[in-house]
């Protein structure tokens, strides 16, 4: 196998089962073979000073707080995320940068004997990647989102200085577990010994859980709301001793007081290591979209129009989209464009759904989308979006006045810019 150039990666990559397109065939849930891949690499983990951040929702929207947050303060911060939206490099950033082309044919040219060798999936590959590229780029952190669970997810095999456990509720329940009880076992497994720990909003089931597992790892507990978290017309508070940080934020709804108290708790951890002011990280908030590139999670599409992608794809999620809504819809029926994949078919969670009166439906071109059929047995009022331009045009231009939310599925993101994309050329 050689990789001459940047197709021969990209063809390469497109050939490796994706979790995002055909699910459980692409997964491995173990660490044997990142170990061994990592292994004949060097181990580049094992030089990272790292922020190992899981949970079910918001540990996207952490991760890049914490970023922001350290790239204003002027450290060097890897970032790695998943899943990509639109390219793959979009998953490994330094400083905001996705990883140029050089350093990718490099590493792939360099280990293609070894890629042939240890058999990883698509995720590992990505890990791996991301690890020695940090190591290579000798960044001062590394901010480390995990994939699927914790416990046996290929990023643990990282000793972070701070594990974070946002939320855990009930999503990917064929591989994590069925209650909340168990998926909180799963998150809990990225609690090393003696690392501290920040644990965010918890079902006390999950909390006991978390609080468990530190005990057992020696592991030091900081919770979110230990800062008092306010949320009051677009503006947050969050209570640190005698100090009271007043922060605005270009990310949307109630729950970013959740996810910045969170960031601050990290903060306070590494402050014997990191120093970051109150005012940069004030600074920070106020751009975290602008400063490390976070999308889709309740991200404006078009500059003057209510137009929003917000990818919630669990109960928990939908119910953070619908607190958001309420607080711009004044009184506004909003229009729902939805798409999703076949393992979110559940009775509850599209229940959620039943509210709004004006929904639409759109199939995305993948082994595991849910069809509109199977969501119409949930939601009687849905209606089919067509995979045709024409019609799809049509739609936006009725409602190019009104609160219009793309939501479901964060596959659907690459779909939804084509979209905004055409609709401007128009």
């Amino acid at each position: 196998m050689t990789f001459e150039n940047i197709e021969d990666i990209r063809s390469y990559l497109d050939n490796i089962p994706k979790f995002q397109v055909v699910g459980s065939k692409a997964a491995h849930m173990g660490l044997d073979q990142i170990e061994r891949f990592c292994g004949a690499l060097g181990n580049p983990q094992n030089d990272l000073r790292a922020v190992h951040v899981a949970g079910t929702n918001g540990k996207g929207t952490v991760c890049h707080i914490l970023a922001s947050a350290y790239q204003q303060a002027g450290f060097k911060v890897g970032l790695y995320t998943s899943p990509h939206l639109i390219d793959f490099k979009e998953r490994i950033k330094i400083n905001g940068q996705e990883i140029p082309d050089k350093h990718l044919i490099r590493f792939f040219k360099k280990y293609s004997s070894l890629i042939d060798r240890y058999p990883v999936t698509y995720f590992e590959l990505m890990t791996a990647l991301a690890f020695w590229w940090f190591r290579e780029q000798k960044v001062d952190i590394a901010i480390i989102e995990t994939g699927l669970g914790g416990r046996l997810d290929a990023t643990n095999i990282i000793t972070p200085l701070v594990s974070v456990i946002t939320s855990v509720a009930l999503d990917h329940k064929a591989y994590l577990g069925e209650t909340i009880k168990e998926i909180a076992y799963e998150k809990a497994g990225i609690i090393k010994h003696e690392v501290p720990v920040v644990i965010g909003r918890l079902p006390e089931a999950a909390r006991k859980v978390m609080l468990d597992k530190a005990g057992e790892m020696n592991a030091p507990v900081y919770h979110f709301d230990d800062l008092h978290p306010n949320y009051k017309d677009g503006k947050i508070d969050l209570k640190d001793k005698n100090t009271l940080l007043c922060l605005e934020t270009d990310l949307f709804g109630s729950i970013q007081a959740v996810n910045l108290s969170i960031g601050w708790q990290v903060i306070k951890c590494l402050h014997y290591r990191y120093k970051l002011t109150t005012e940069q990280f004030i600074e920070a908030v106020k751009y975290v979209r602008k400063i490390s590139g976070l999308r889709a999670r309740f991200e404006p599409l078009i500059d003057g129009k209510d137009w929003y992608f917000d990818g919630a794809h669990n109960i928990e999620a939908i119910k953070v989209l619908k607190e958001s809504v309420k607080t711009i819809a004044n009184k506004r029926e909003p229009v729902i464009i939805l798409s999703l994949m076949k393992d979110k078919i559940d009775e509850k969670f599209l229940y959620e759904f039943s509210e709004f009166k004006k929904i639409f439906y759109y199939e995305i071109n993948s082994e595991r989308a849910a069809t509109y059929e199977e969501v119409k047995n949930h939601i009687p009022q849905l209606q089919l979006l067509l995979n045709e331009w024409g019609n799809i045009y049509s739609i936006l231009k009725r409602y190019k006045s009104k609160l219009v939310i793309f939501t479901g599925s964060f596959y659907f993101y690459s779909t939804v810019r084509d979209w905004i994309k055409k609709y401007n050329l128009n």
